[in-house]
C-alpha cells in the first residue's frame, strides 16, 4: 500500500490558524489567487505568508528543476511586445 501524500495547503491553513508551519518538499509549488484574482505560481514552502495575505490555494505543481520550468513557460507564452518600428526611410 502506497502512502499517502499530505495534503500541504490543508496544512499550512493549519499553520495559519495554529502556528505550526509544515515542511513542505522544495520541489513542490501551488498556484496562488490574489485577492483581486491574479493567479502565480508560488514555493509551498511559502503558503503561510501568502495565506496571511488573503491569497487562496489552487492547484499542487511539482517542479523538478525550476530554470526549466520556467524556459519552458516562456517558450509557450505568446510574444507580449510588438516588434520594433521600422526605421526610418532617408528621404
Amino acid at each position: 500500500m502506497a502512502d499517502k501524500k499530505p495534503d500541504y495547503a490543508a496544512l499550512a491553513k493549519q499553520a495559519v490558524e495554529q502556528g505550526a508551519v509544515p515542511t513542505a518538499p522544495s520541489t513542490l509549488y501551488f498556484t496562488y489567487t490574489r485577492k483581486d484574482g491574479d493567479t502565480f505560481i508560488g514555493r509551498a514552502t511559502a503558503a503561510e505568508v501568502y495565506l496571511r495575505k488573503g491569497y487562496t490555494i489552487g492547484a499542487e505543481v511539482e517542479i523538478e528543476d525550476l530554470v526549466a520550468w520556467n524556459d519552458e513557460q516562456s517558450a509557450a507564452a505568446p510574444a507580449t511586445t510588438p516588434p520594433p518600428a521600422p526605421a526610418p526611410s532617408g528621404a
